[in-house]
């Protein structure tokens, strides 16, 4: 029962990524490590298993959802497992996550 209440959880995360992405498109690209400089706090972390981002995403990797917040600006981040365990410097400073609005 809880796995199934988790997996609802994840598909309406997803679900409401991909609904609001096109029309809501990052036109900022920036690095995790430039948001959390500039103020950015992390809000939420999500672990989306390899099963579900296969499904959803194509990708053969579990992957780590970071969102940050900073006033009214919102940003995300996605990380395979490995990399966000790792704190890898080459995914923490490349421009991976996009921020809504842009600012």
């Amino acid at each position: 029962m809880r796995r199934k209440a988790i997996q609802l959880l994840l598909f309406a995360v997803v679900a409401i990524i991909l609904a609001i992405g096109p029309g809501v498109r990052a036109e900022q690209l920036v690095s995790f490590k430039h948001l959390i400089g500039t103020g950015y706090e992390i809000k939420n972390i999500l672990l989306i298993p390899i099963d579900m981002a296969e499904r959803w995403m194509g990708v053969a990797n579990a992957i780590v959802l970071v969102t940050l917040q900073k006033g009214s600006s919102t940003a995300a981040c996605s990380y395979h497992v490995s990399n966000w365990h790792a704190q890898a410097p080459q995914s923490l400073e490349s421009q991976s996550c996009g921020v809504y609005p842009p600012q």
